[in-house]
């Protein structure tokens, strides 16, 4: 891989990346997964046309599509790790919790005290609505037609990893 098309390609990424964070700081959009999605796919194609309209655009139809594949591999990591971020991670939490006590030490018994599983369940099935995933109508929630896919998407690579449903 050239040095340009590697520069390029990251630049692509790491543009996205900080419109991202600045757009996030001043308004989480309704449907994050949509607009991380929006974001990655518009910026590097503003990207390249301006590089172009400026005659800075590596020249070749492969370069290009080297720079726009190592973008998507980036993005496509990053996009897939976001949810992992943005959650309450109950491990994470728990990490925390230990670590601001006075010893660095909690009981198991201390530790549940803390917790009420409701709430992290209630803040997953929101998390589910509001990325457009599930949609509710009175008390039962509905897999959206993105829910389908996703649900689709992981059972497969699940039983490519050879794990069975509901473990691992």
């Amino acid at each position: 891989m050239s040095p340009r098309v590697f520069i390029y390609g990251s630049l692509f990424f790491v543009s996205s990346l900080l419109l991202h964070v600045v757009i996030w700081r001043v308004r989480v959009p309704r449907h994050d997964a949509l607009g991380l999605f929006l974001i990655f796919s518009v910026v590097p194609a503003v990207l390249l046309a301006t590089l172009r309209a400026v005659n800075l655009a590596p020249v070749g139809g492969i370069s290009v599509a080297h720079m726009l594949l190592l973008h998507a591999a980036l993005s496509v990591f990053y996009i897939s790790s976001y949810p992992a971020a943005q959650a309450i991670s109950p491990s994470l939490d728990i990490l925390l919790l230990i670590g601001s006590s006075a010893n660095l030490r909690m009981t198991r018994e201390e530790i549940l005290a803390n917790y009420d599983e409701t709430v992290l369940v209630k803040a997953r099935i929101d998390d589910l609505g509001r990325s457009a995933l599930a949609s509710r109508r009175g008390d039962t929630f509905r897999l959206t037609m993105a829910g389908r896919a996703v649900v689709r998407f992981f059972a497969i690579y699940r039983s490519m990893l050879g794990l069975p449903a509901g473990q691992g």
